[in-house]
C-alpha cells in the first residue's frame, strides 16, 4: 500500500507530455540565449567565471522550477467561496513578495518608464516605472517565481480549508519555507551596475 501511495504521488509530480515538450523547448531556448549573452561584449573581462555562471543560471532555475511546480500542482476541488479566499491569499502573498523582493516600492515622482536589455537573460528585459506614488521594477525570473510561489500558497490554503487545524499549521510552514531570502552576489551587483546606464538610455518618458 505504501508503494502504491508513493507511485501515485510521483505520478502527480510528472508533467504531461505537452508540458514536458514545452519545458524542454524552453530550456533549449534559454541555453541559446545564455550562449548568445556570454559571447557578447557586455560580459568581457569576467573575473569570477564560476560565480558568474551561477548568476547566469539562477533566473533559469527560478523560471523552470516555478513553471514545473505550477504544472504539477492541482488545487483540490472546493466551493467558490473558498476558491476566492485562496485567490485573495495568493494575491496578497504575491504582493508581499513583490514588495520585499524589490518589484514594488515607493515612487520618486520622476515619471520614468524604461527597459533594460543589457542584463543576462531572465533578468532582462527589465521593465522600469517610477511614478508619483509607486515604483515598479519587473524582472522576468522574479515575476514567474513569485507568481509560482503565490499559486502554491493559494493551493495550500484550499487544501488547509479541508483539513482544519493541522492544515493551517502546514500552511504557515509552507509560507515560511517558501519565503525567498536571498542577497545578490557580488558578480550580480557588478552586472547590474554595469547595465545601469541603459535604464536612462533605453526608456521613454
Amino acid at each position: 500500500m505504501a508503494e502504491t501511495a508513493l507511485d501515485a504521488r510521483l505520478r502527480r509530480l510528472r508533467p504531461g507530455r505537452q508540458a514536458t515538450f514545452g519545458l524542454a523547448a524552453l530550456v533549449l531556448a534559454q541555453a541559446v540565449l545564455a550562449l548568445v549573452y556570454v559571447t557578447s561584449p557586455v560580459v568581457a573581462g569576467v573575473s569570477d567565471p564560476l560565480t558568474f555562471a551561477w548568476v547566469l543560471l539562477q533566473p533559469f532555475v527560478w523560471i523552470n522550477v516555478g513553471l514545473l511546480a505550477v504544472l504539477t500542482t492541482r488545487p483540490p476541488p472546493t466551493s467558490s467561496r473558498r476558491r476566492y479566499v485562496g485567490l485573495a491569499v495568493g494575491a496578497g502573498y504575491f504582493l508581499l513578495l513583490a514588495y520585499f523582493g524589490g518589484l514594488l516600492g515607493e515612487g520618486m515622482g520622476a515619471g520614468f518608464v524604461g527597459v533594460n536589455w543589457l542584463l543576462p537573460p531572465g533578468y532582462s528585459p527589465r521593465l522600469f516605472y517610477d511614478g508619483t506614488l509607486l515604483a515598479v521594477t519587473l524582472e522576468p525570473y522574479k515575476v514567474v517565481g513569485y507568481a509560482a510561489l503565490a499559486y502554491l500558497v493559494a493551493a495550500t490554503v484550499l487544501d488547509a480549508a479541508r483539513t482544519g487545524v493541522a492544515g493551517l499549521l502546514g500552511l504557515f510552514a509552507c509560507v515560511s519555507c517558501t519565503w525567498p531570502s536571498r542577497r545578490p552576489s557580488s558578480s550580480e551587483v557588478r552586472i547590474r551596475r554595469t547595465a545601469w546606464p541603459a535604464r536612462r538610455c533605453s526608456g521613454a518618458v
